[in-house]
């Protein structure tokens, strides 16, 4: 797990990353050098995201990760206006802390973000994305990081449709590569077979969105 934090105040930055010296950590002062690091497709498990930046608003850079990725992004900001918390929101923001912030508290509240995108259960079934691994009554199937990117927003959506375009930014995001519709299919189908042995049903066309239910 490897953890960006996009924060101008080099002094609070520090404190940061010593508050998170058991994780790889990866700081940007400015929105143009988180953008880079972003765009350089790092394998970054969360954002932890101030929102005055010196070259802009960091809900911008909010905005931009959700073009092609599902990673979780922390508000960390020390404003505090209603319409600032609530627009964050509407922009798929996955919390919001208003500084200064009890480190206990930042710390609780980003575990449970990664535990919580970590660790995903639909009845029966349980997904491991930071093993590999999907896990039924009795049987184990190891996951290839493709695979796992494939299942991570149908777990999610828990037998609700999702689009083969949140696929696409979910196998993105988690693998760096930027596949063919085709190839996603091809990678589909090959996924259905293991998860008609774990006891799963994946539904759907490129055209309709795809879901997951258990058989």
């Amino acid at each position: 797990m490897k953890i960006l934090i996009v924060e101008d105040d080099p002094r609070y930055a520090k404190g940061l990353q010593m508050a998170f010296q058991d994780w790889p950590v990866r700081w940007c002062r400015s929105l143009d050098s988180a953008l880079k690091a972003l765009a350089a497709r790092e394998p970054f498990s969360l954002v932890l995201l101030d929102l005055g930046l010196p070259d802009g608003d960091g809900a911008e850079l909010l905005k931009w990760i959700r073009t092609y990725s599902d990673i979780p992004v922390l508000i960390l900001t020390g404003r505090d206006e209603e319409e600032v918390i609530l627009e964050s929101y509407r922009h798929q923001a996955d919390d919001f802390l208003v500084k200064p912030v009890r480190l206990p508290v930042l710390k609780a509240k980003v575990s449970r973000i990664l535990e919580r995108n970590s660790i995903l259960r639909i009845p029966g079934c349980r997904l491991n994305l930071e093993l590999g691994i999907l896990e039924t009554e009795g049987q184990s199937f190891s996951l290839t990081e493709t695979q796992a990117a494939i299942l991570q927003p149908l777990f999610e959506m828990s037998g609700k449709t999702v689009s083969a375009d949140r696929i696409r930014r979910s196998i993105l995001s988690r693998t760096s590569f930027d596949m063919s519709a085709n190839t996603i299919s091809a990678r589909i189908s090959d996924l259905r077979k293991m998860l008609r042995e774990a006891g799963l049903t994946l539904s759907g066309t490129r055209q309709t969105g795809y879901r997951i239910v258990s058989q």
